[in-house]
């Protein structure tokens, strides 16, 4: 999410006119809690505009990282479905 700085101001933007977003997240991309941060920053903000932030392929690590904080639930980071390649979505999303 570090990386890619203008993905974040963008989501911002659309979860500030209560849109929901749909965040691509590298899950090969190190994971520490200033990311998990960031994220619970979109989150209540997404909250408060009436909108809602969605992780396309979140890594375990960042699931583990969210899950040792004790965040989870308190989060409530949604899954954005994994469209494969006939169209069908991912079951675990």
């Amino acid at each position: 999410m570090d990386d890619d700085g203008r993905a974040v101001v963008d989501a911002r933007a659309a979860l500030t006119a209560g849109r929901d977003v749909v965040l691509a997240v590298d899950p090969a991309a190190p994971v520490d809690v200033r990311t998990v941060g960031e994220l619970a920053a979109l989150v209540l903000l997404a909250r408060r505009c009436g909108g809602r932030l969605l992780l396309e392929a979140p890594g375990t690590a960042l699931h583990g990282l969210v899950d040792l904080l004790g965040l989870d639930v308190v989060l409530g980071l949604g899954h954005a479905p994994v469209q494969r390649a006939c169209g069908s979505a991912d079951p675990e999303g």
